[in-house]
């Protein structure tokens, strides 16, 4: 459940379903797309009776029945992500000239890799002023843009290159 959520909320590029023999992977095309259905009612209800199950477990202190399960918050930032990326994701496929949609588009890893970027010009020095920021914003513009966008220590990575 949880690969094809992440492929759902990963579709970087055309015909990455096919070599990777993996149909969440496909572009999406129209607003009745099978994984909009799988990700409200199956991901999601696959998360509420984890939930539950744990939660109703009997003999067990209220402490461990939460271990046992994915936090509150966490469970509540994939409801929040699934409902939002769904809506928006119908909505834009339903205006005129929008052929497909790659989800990826919808992540914020070129932002955590901007300010990896910058964590690595400040060194050990974890506590930059406005100054700072704003030499090593000039100093990665001037890298150049592509630096923006690749890391090779990040869990992030860019797939235009």
């Amino acid at each position: 459940m949880i690969d094809t959520f992440f492929d759902c909320m990963n579709v970087c590029r055309c015909g990455q379903d096919v070599r990777s023999k993996k149909p969440a992977l496909a572009p999406y095309r129209s607003e009745n797309d099978w994984r909009f259905s799988w990700l409200r009612n199956d991901f999601l209800g696959f998360l509420d009776e984890w939930e539950t199950e744990c939660l109703t477990r009997p003999n067990l202190p209220m402490s461990e029945k939460r271990k046992m399960c994915l936090s509150r918050e966490t469970l509540e930032g994939y409801r929040i992500t699934v409902h939002s990326f769904v809506d928006l994701a119908k909505e834009l496929l339903a205006l005129d000239g929008v052929v497909f949609l790659l989800s990826e588009k919808f992540t914020q890893d070129p932002l955590e890799e901007y300010f990896s970027r910058q964590r690595g010009c400040l060194g050990r020095h974890e506590n930059p002023t406005a100054t700072e920021f704003g030499r090593n914003a000039a100093a990665l513009h001037v890298a150049g843009a592509h630096k923006l966008l690749t890391s090779s220590r990040g869990n992030c990575h860019n797939n235009s290159s």
